[in-house]
């Protein structure tokens, strides 16, 4: 016996309402847990992590200006 669902492409919900959650900002629990545990994740995801924390910076940044002090 296969224990596999035979999914192809991504499974993530479209409803409206999904749709609006997911354009918006991720939560923040979300966000600090990854922050606080980024030494235990899985690589691929650590990776992940760190390109959206830099891309993060970077985009504060030109809507900010440059830091000042």
């Amino acid at each position: 016996m296969e224990n596999e669902v035979g999914l192809l492409g991504d499974s993530r919900d479209r409803c409206k309402e999904a749709n609006e959650a997911f354009a918006g900002a991720a939560p923040n629990e979300l966000m600090d847990y990854l922050q606080k545990n980024k030494s235990s994740l899985l690589p691929e995801t650590r990776k992940l992590w760190d390109v959206t924390v830099r891309a993060m910076t970077r985009a504060w940044a030109a809507r900010t200006g440059p830091a000042r002090g």
